[in-house]
């Protein structure tokens, strides 16, 4: 019968060869596995980024410099990003986005895309932000 430390490490290293072909990515040397030092580095990359992004968001909608948004400045900031995104989708400029335009645009959001940020169907084929 497998011990739990066994069975932890087998699970963690199925995890972290799992990582290697879900995301090749971060499998830095191209050996087909993610080694501890490999995830390290993309995990401290994340935060770096992470923190980058944080302060962008900062210095453009901390109006009161106070160095935290505030449930006022998180919602103008989620209503000037929704609509910065659905200008980028609106190619054509109409104010309403086609299929096409959306399904074409989908590149735009990533992993986001499936939570839809702020779109909403309406009608046949026609989106509008909400």
């Amino acid at each position: 019968m497998m011990t739990k430390m066994k069975l932890a490490l087998v699970l963690g290293g199925s995890l972290i060869a799992g990582v290697a072909a879900a995301a090749p990515r971060w499998d830095a040397n191209g050996d087909g596995t993610v080694d501890a030092q490999e995830k390290t580095q993309k995990i401290e990359a994340m935060k770096e980024h992470r923190q980058e992004m944080k302060a962008k968001m900062l210095a453009r909608f901390d109006t009161n410099k106070d160095g935290k948004l505030d449930k006022g400045e998180r919602s103008v900031m989620a209503d000037t990003l929704s609509t910065e995104a659905f200008k980028r989708l609106d190619t054509n400029g109409d104010g309403q986005l086609s299929l096409t335009e959306f399904k074409a645009g989908k590149k735009f959001f990533g992993h986001h895309g499936r939570r839809g940020h702020g779109l909403k169907v309406r009608g046949q084929g026609q989106f509008n932000v909400k």
